[in-house]
């Protein structure tokens, strides 16, 4: 050990200097301090670093989540998604738009996308780009503006999409933008009442009308008033089966003008099948008279024909006996005929709850005739004339009940 005055060599262990008597104590304290402050860092643990490459990492993840939740949410990628519904006519996301709450019977998505698919048609934009988004209201609206061109245009067409911001977060951070081009009060009209002939039915949108939207205060001693509580405004089919089993079929377009809908009853209101179903039934009754009339039967034995249940067929015995006899005294000799061709021309309903219907009917036609020299001839033709039948209703089935304007002349010329 040295001493740090003199520098002369001394024991260990000795307290002062040998030489010069200076203390040696404060340069072994001096010694230890040196050789502590020197000893080598212990390196991290394994366990540390994994920690500190953990929360790195979720830091990392947070703000590129962040980034990605905050662009997926903006105007722009909203009105983006917006557009590309409107030009695809996507009706599953389109009705995300409308937020409906409330009673959705008549408001369904199925509803909505099938009036969306109904009414299809192609659209005209080729493609688009969105140019700019600016905001108003301190940023609590947005107008997303974008340039498009259509097809067999070249020259670019522009327009807006606005949206507005909500109260409430979109996963609790993010702003959330909702389109305000696009809502439930555009589109849906509220409490739309329907009247139709007591006792009917209905069906709106392909769905069965409860007996719960009956509304008494509204409904009369002839008339049945439902009140749907939401009804989308777009043309809809409106379907009406009366009591007589009549089916009416039309499309309704509700607005805030036509709030209130009277189911009509006249020919065009008619569903196809109805329609086909009452001149079938016209083809056979009149066929059946002719035929039966050309050859003089008696009605007795025709009369199972039409007979059906407790109906009342003394109406159509005489129309029937009076035809015959009006055939029969005819100038020229009917011997065959054809129906080709029936259609509704008009009806009514009468007293006793039947259908009147007037046809109109087309016919091939030959008769045989005595000319100006006594000589029995044949002469073929084609013609039309009104004839009106009258038919009752019973579980899906017309059945005649009478028959009116029959033709018994057919002309030689």
């Amino acid at each position: 050990m040295f001493c740090g005055e003199c520098g002369a060599k001394n024991k260990k262990g000795d307290t002062f200097c040998s030489e010069c008597g200076a203390p040696l104590v404060q340069e072994e304290n001096h010694e230890n301090v040196t050789n502590v402050a020197k000893k080598p860092r212990q390196p991290m643990s394994k366990k540390n670093k994994i920690i500190i490459i953990v929360v790195l990492a979720v830091a990392v993840l947070l703000g590129v989540g962040y980034k990605i939740g905050s662009d997926a949410t903006s105007p722009k990628a909203v009105a983006k998604d917006y557009i590309q519904a409107v030009i695809n006519q996507d009706g599953n996301k389109l009705y995300q738009y409308l937020e409906l709450e409330g009673d959705k019977t008549f408001v369904s998505k199925k509803i909505f996308t099938d009036l969306i698919s109904g009414n299809k048609t192609e659209s005209n934009i080729v493609n688009y780009t969105i140019t700019d988004v600016t905001y108003g209201d301190s940023k609590l609206s947005a107008t997303v503006n974008f340039k498009y061109t259509t097809k067999g245009s070249s020259s670019e067409k522009t327009d807006s999409v606005h949206l507005t911001k909500q109260k409430d977060k979109k996963f609790l951070i993010f702003d959330n933008w909702k389109i305000s081009d696009i809502s439930a009060e555009n589109m849906v009209l509220q409490d739309y009442t329907i009247k139709v002939a007591k006792g009917a039915t209905l069906t709106y949108a392909g769905i069965a009308v409860d007996k719960k939207y009956l509304d008494s205060e509204q409904s009369t001693s002839q008339y049945d008033a439902y009140v749907l509580p939401q009804v989308f405004t777009t043309a809809t089919t409106l379907k009406a089966t009366l009591a007589n089993g009549l089916e009416l079929e039309e499309q309704v377009t509700p607005s805030s003008y036509y709030k209130t809908y009277t189911v009509s009853f006249d020919e065009d209101s008619l569903s196809e099948a109805t329609k086909e179903k009452i001149t079938a039934k016209g083809k056979e009754v009149l066929t059946t008279i002719y035929t039966n009339a050309i050859n003089k039967k008696q009605f007795s034995e025709i009369q199972s024909n039409f007979e059906h249940g407790d109906l009342d067929l003394s109406k159509l015995e005489t129309s029937y006996n009076n035809f015959v006899s009006d055939l029969s005294e005819a100038t020229n000799t009917l011997t065959s005929i054809e129906f080709t061709e029936i259609s509704i021309y008009d009806l009514t309903l009468n007293s006793n709850g039947e259908l009147e219907v007037e046809l109109r009917v087309s016919y091939d036609y030959t008769i045989n005739y005595t000319n100006w020299s006594d000589e029995v001839e044949t002469h073929s033709d084609s013609d039309y004339s009104y004839i009106t039948v009258v038919l009752a209703y019973d579980q899906g089935e017309y059945y005649l009940t009478d028959v009116e304007d029959l033709d018994d002349y057919f002309s030689r010329y």
